[in-house]
C-alpha cells in the first residue's frame, strides 16, 4: 500500500530479517524510554507476536519507507466501533528530518481514509513535549490523564472530519 509517497509493509509480510531489525528499533533506549511497555523485548516473544497479526483484524503494524529509507513503524490496535489506537516510532538508527510529520500523516490517511474510521485515539506520556507538539499540530487534541507506571499519561483523540 502507498499513502503519498510512502510506502506500508504489513509487519507479516516482512522477512525474518527485517523483523528482527525492527525489533533492534524498539528495543533502542531512545525508543523505549516513551513506550508504555520500556521492557527489552526478546527475538522469540516478537517473532512469536507477529505470527499472531497473521489472523488479528484488530490490531495492524506496518513498516513506512519512503524513498528507500526506512521511516519507522505506525500501527493500530484495538480496531473497531470505528476506532482504534495509534502509536508510531521512527527508525533510531535513520533519524531524517520531518519523520514525526510523515509518521503521523501516514497513521491518520490510513486510518480514516483505508480503514475508513470515526475516531483515533493515542497516548502519550505528559514529559514527552515533541511528541505533544507533533500530536497538537495535527489537531489531536487531550481527553484525558491517567497514570501508568508511575507517570502521567495523556491521552488524545482526533476525530475524522469527513464522517
Amino acid at each position: 500500500m502507498n499513502i503519498d509517497g510512502v510506502e506500508l509493509l504489513d509487519f507479516t509480510i516482512l522477512s525474518d530479517e527485517k523483523k528482527l531489525e525492527i525489533l533492534t528499533w524498539r528495543n533502542h533506549p531512545e525508543v523505549r524510554k516513551w513506550m508504555l511497555n520500556s521492557d527489552i523485548i526478546f527475538n522469540d516473544t516478537h517473532m512469536q507476536f507477529v505470527d499472531t497479526l497473521q489472523h488479528d483484524k484488530a490490531n495492524r503494524y506496518f513498516l513506512l519507507h519512503k524513498e528507500k529509507q526506512e521511516i519507522g513503524v505506525v500501527y493500530f490496535n484495538n480496531i473497531h466501533n470505528e476506532e482504534c489506537a495509534i502509536g508510531l516510532y521512527a527508525n533510531p538508527f535513520e533519524l531524517i528530518k520531518g519523520t514525526g510529520d510523515i509518521l503521523v500523516s501516514t497513521a491518520i490517511k490510513y486510518a480514516f481514509d483505508s480503514l475508513n474510521l470515526k475516531r483515533i485515539v493515542l497516548e502519550v506520556f505528559s514529559d514527552n513535549e515533541r511528541a505533544i507538539a507533533l500530536y497538537k499540530r495535527y489537531r489531536f487534541y487531550e481527553y484525558e490523564r491517567r497514570q501508568a507506571n508511575d507517570k502521567e499519561l495523556i491521552c488524545m483523540e482526533l476525530y475524522n472530519e469527513n464522517r
